[in-house]
């Protein structure tokens, strides 16, 4: 059985995706090797997504800019906000 991997979840980070990779051979030698999502739900029912079973993307974009740091509640990924959260955009 060929099973599912990493890159077949282009959504999920990057993180997420090499864990499923990981697992493959675990998989391969269990019960569930005719399910191709067999890799994705071990890491899943196990708990090993980011984020507490909930993985978004949350890499920079090429082209953007973001804070890498700040002060004090300001956003940015020193201070352990997302890509997202730190994009910073220019009025003008």
């Amino acid at each position: 059985m060929k099973f599912l991997t990493g890159s077949d979840y282009p959504d999920l980070c990057l993180k997420c995706r090499m864990t499923i990779d990981q697992v493959v051979d675990i998989v391969s030698m269990g019960a569930d090797t005719d399910d191709e999502e067999a890799p994705c739900n071990f890491v899943y029912d196990h708990g090993m997504f980011c984020g507490g079973h909930e993985c978004t993307t949350d890499e920079p974009t090429a082209g953007k800019q973001y804070a890498l740091t700040g002060g004090p509640g300001e956003s940015c990924i020193a201070n352990g906000n997302t890509w997202a959260e730190s994009e910073v955009e220019y009025n003008g």
